[in-house]
């Protein structure tokens, strides 16, 4: 395999527009087979499919018809991804970190002409349409000092929690983590999440943290230029119908993709001394169904985490700084 890899970045190298990026990737592919990963398999997260087991040669082989710059970026980050020994999905976010949005559906095509696709996950039957959010303005109208106050307070709080996940290596991708914090008004109720593409370790408060509420239509409040995460409507409903129930869990959300138990999703349900975290295989991505599915499956069992197969796990908490501790000690409990 490697060999005609190579062959083909000698036919890009030939072009001088070219020639720059596939010398990168050259250089890439001989890092990798000095550090031994040549054979190291991974799979790439796009939704509601995932990809086959599989090799950074048997990628490129995949993906050598993209242009040169991006592939070279792709192989660049999966190389950044690999220093972790514990990765095996990468999420595809990760793959296009620093040009994201370009190429995913051209190299998931590509992955798929090679019969590399494979859906991990049985989709929800029917038409699932995804929520579009609109930009409202900078910050909600008639809200009081005290109201203000108490949202920037949540805001820190994501901010906290994102650093403490990170740091307990919740998962491989900084990007591929989604906290929320739910908040009632006088009048109306609000929910504070994470942007989309930011990376968790360093948020900035306000413009990474926008608010999100919902009128008939979901709105976001704050930097018009980043959007909230694509994940904003099932943590809405999820919020919503955890308060309706009156559950003291409801005020706080935090959704990651940790792949210990993302592989033990897998086969069966995630059963834990400290929780019991079952495992739903039908879902629509990014959707209110899904988020339906969430609260239905957290109620149904009486538990505080549901896992999605090949698509991350919910934990539910009264307040962010401790969720985030709570879900440190079940990482740990998981690899044992």
């Amino acid at each position: 395999m490697k060999e005609k890899i190579l062959k083909s970045l000698d036919k890009i190298i030939i072009q001088q527009q070219d020639k720059e990026w596939g010398k990168k990737i050259h250089t890439c592919l001989n890092e990798f087979e000095k550090k031994g990963w040549d054979d190291r398999k991974f799979r790439i997260l796009y939704g509601h499919y995932i990809t086959k087991p599989m090799t950074v040669c048997e990628y490129i082989d995949a993906c050598i018809t993209n242009p040169p710059k991006q592939l070279f970026f792709a192989v660049q980050n999966i190389y950044h991804k690999f220093k972790n020994p514990k990765i095996t999905l990468l999420s595809v976010r990760d793959i296009f970190e620093g040009h994201q949005n370009e190429l995913m559906i051209e190299n998931k095509d590509c992955l798929g002409k090679k019969g590399l696709i494979e859906t991990k996950v049985a989709l929800m039957p029917g038409k699932i349409k995804v929520p579009e959010i609109e930009y409202k303005s900078v910050l909600p109208e008639s809200l009081s000092k005290e109201e203000l106050y108490s949202l920037f307070e949540r805001m820190a709080e994501i901010k906290k929690s994102a650093k403490m996940l990170v740091e307990a290596e919740a998962t491989t991708s900084l990007t591929h983590i989604v906290i929320s914090s739910f908040y009632k008004c006088k009048d109306r109720n609000f929910m504070i999440i994470t942007a989309t593409n930011t990376s968790k370790d360093k948020i900035s408060m306000f413009s990474e943290t926008p608010i999100v509420t919902k009128d008939k239509r979901y709105y976001y409040y704050g930097d018009f230029l980043i959007k909230p995460s694509a994940e904003s409507a099932p943590h809405w409903v999820i919020h919503s119908t955890l308060d309706k129930d009156k559950n003291p869990l409801c005020k706080s959300i935090i959704h990651i993709h940790n792949d210990r138990m993302t592989e033990i999703s897998e086969h069966s349900d995630i059963r834990l001394k400290s929780v019991y975290i079952p495992v739903i295989t039908k879902f629509s991505y990014a959707t209110e169904e899904i988020g339906k599915e969430i609260a239905g499956m957290l109620k149904k069992h009486n538990t505080f985490g549901v896992s999605v197969k090949a698509h991350g796990q919910w934990f539910i908490g009264k307040n962010l700084i401790e969720l985030a501790e709570q879900i440190g000690k079940i990482l740990k409990e998981s690899e044992k």
